[in-house]
């Protein structure tokens, strides 16, 4: 009796445990809040960051489940010690660079949040900044980039240039091969900051390496003291001027100018100009006759002293006092192999005054004299110097080569020559006379592109 009784105790009970067991008993969990403001700055010389979060309570009906735990990412690898502890902390590296970005993603259960992190440029460590008071342009229009971007060829000086164009004795340079968006309207290089691009993508608000560099000129004006590329550096234009921050040889080199920029329009004819008055006396597009010519091409070893063998080729008529004016004809082409072609012309070459292998000086006047690339007949009294184009000079596999020329003028014209025959390369011991000029010694101007 006393086991029954005691059983009948314990029935409420029972039923009063499986009536609790069957409600829904609340689950607390959490809400994350990153409460760090974005994006977290930092200077070149980095430091420790740091980013704050919250866990806010929540209630929720659902069944027990572990809590999850809050976690943090970044692909970059200028962050560093990436840790979550009561709050995000990481180590942001030194930049000896240009200023960069990157976030950290911090989650936690379904939620995820993308903090940024911005660290400025290097600053600059080199001497004092210079200003200048001179600066120029050359406008080539959307030549070298067909429709992507506007090319101007600016220099910034502490001399300037003579009457002719040409830098002058002692003279500072600093030349930039700018792309920038497609102008529509007066002539200047748009607002912006332009960046060093090394690959040379002629893309919009950035210079090209390739053409892009600092020279110092001597006591003549005829040959380099000081030369060199820049390895990085950017270029700013607004209403208060230029400044340009460039780092050569390790030293960044800081140049500004206020003032007026003189333009100078080569957009038409697709390339080159000129800054004084046009020299050709052609009234439209020319083909050269070199139906009765021999080529002449005589190798002068390094003569510029730029690591590239340097020829002097002539197309020239075999008699000149032919009656028949235009058999009179003459191309002229001061050209550069690489640096062991002393032997052939064979190749593929471009016109501009850049100095390089397998380029062609653009044509110009030093005095009475013609230099560089030209068309020329004395016979009726003709010429015109090439500022641009291609040359094309190709081994038929019989003995003789082909040359094609496919230029134009500082007027614009279009100046097309081909020869077709045998010639016999040649070493000389000496340099001609009259490459003993500024312009010839490789020097650039803002003459001629």
């Amino acid at each position: 009796m006393k086991k029954f009784f005691y059983l009948l105790l314990a029935l409420p009970l029972a039923f009063a445990a499986c009536s609790e067991s069957n409600e829904e008993t609340p689950v607390k969990s959490y809400e994350l809040s990153i409460t760090t403001t974005s994006p977290i700055e930092f200077e070149a010389e980095g430091g420790n960051g740091t980013i704050l979060f919250e866990l806010k309570e929540v209630t929720r009906s659902a069944a027990p489940a572990p809590i999850p735990t809050v976690g943090a990412t970044c692909n970059a690898d200028w962050i560093k010690d990436l840790k979550v502890e009561q709050a995000i902390t990481f180590v942001v590296e030194v930049n000896d660079g240009a200023a960069r970005e990157t976030v950290i993603t911090v989650n936690y259960d379904t939620q995820s949040f993308d903090v940024a992190v911005k660290q400025a440029a290097k600053q600059s460590t080199g001497g004092d900044v210079f200003e200048f008071d001179y600066a120029a342009a050359i406008y080539y229009g959307d030549q070298y980039s067909p429709d992507e971007a506007d090319n101007f060829f600016f220099f910034i000086s502490d001399k300037g240039w003579d009457e002719e164009g040409y830098e002058l004795p002692n003279g500072t340079y600093y030349a930039f091969d700018l792309y920038s968006t497609i102008i529509d309207g007066e002539i200047a290089i748009p607002y912006g900051t332009y960046t060093l691009d090394n690959e040379n993508l002629c893309t919009p608000n950035t210079f090209g390496a390739s053409y892009s560099n600092y020279y110092v000129l001597d006591d003549e004006g005829w040959d380099y003291v000081a030369e060199a590329q820049f390895e990085s550096g950017t270029l700013v234009f607004d209403e208060n001027g230029v400044r340009a921050e460039v780092v050569i040889n390790g030293t960044t080199h800081i140049v500004t100018f206020a003032g007026d920029i003189q333009y100078y329009d080569s957009s038409a004819g697709g390339g080159g100009g000129v800054v004084t008055d046009p020299v050709s006396t052609l009234d439209g597009d020319y083909d050269c006759n070199l139906s009765d010519h021999y080529v002449s091409a005589v190798c002068w070893g390094d003569y510029y002293e730029i690591g590239c063998q340097n020829w002097y080729v002539q197309i020239l008529p075999n008699d000149e006092t032919t009656a028949e004016g235009n058999l009179a004809d003459q191309v002229i082409l001061d050209l550069f192999t690489d640096a062991t072609t002393n032997d052939s012309i064979i190749g593929e070459y471009v016109i501009n005054d850049t100095y390089e292998s397998y380029t062609i000086v653009s044509g110009y006047l030093y005095d009475v004299y013609v230099m560089g690339a030209w068309y020329y007949n004395p016979t009726i009294g003709e010429q015109a110097p090439l500022v641009g184009g291609d040359v094309y000079i190709e081994d038929n596999g019989d003995g003789t080569i082909s040359i094609t020329v496919d230029a134009w003028d500082d007027l614009g014209y279009s100046v097309t020559a081909r020869w077709t025959g045998s010639y016999t390369p040649t070493m000389s011991p000496d340099a001609y006379a009259q490459s003993a000029t500024r312009a010839a010694r490789g020097c650039r101007s803002v003459v001629v592109r």
